[in-house]
């Protein structure tokens, strides 16, 4: 499994529907989701919620379907593992909320905790 740091919270297990309602009081909440990798990609300076060539995964909600979408920042020595996972590869996500929401998509950004590929049939 990948992982990163972070330390627990007083805000845990908001859902991401909590985390959109509330982006600014859900920011430091620990949550756990149920994602699909769609790509890895590194910021750009225009996003201010990312350091500038920060890399994170663009990932979708597993069972939401297309149209929203969170971003999971993840160690610059993680970045080899996460090449090598399929598209719409399904993993539970474990991360703290940086940003609630994205000023381009309005999808949450999250700081990775851990990541563990999800097994069997979905």
């Amino acid at each position: 499994p990948l992982s990163g740091g972070g330390d627990g919270s007083d805000l845990e297990g908001l859902t991401l529907e909590e985390v959109r309602a509330d982006p600014v009081g859900s920011r430091g909440a620990i949550v756990t989701w149920e994602l699909q990798k769609i790509s890895l990609e590194r910021a750009d300076a225009g996003r201010v919620e990312f350091a500038a060539g920060e890399p994170y995964l663009l990932m979708r909600p597993a069972d939401l379907g297309t149209g929203r979408f969170v971003y999971v920042t993840i160690p610059e020595g993680s970045v080899q593992d996460a090449q090598d996972f399929a598209p719409l590869e399904r993993f539970t996500v474990r991360g703290r909320v940086r940003a609630g929401a994205s000023p381009i998509t309005g999808g949450p950004v999250i700081e990775l905790i851990e990541m563990v590929r999800s097994r069997g049939p979905r």
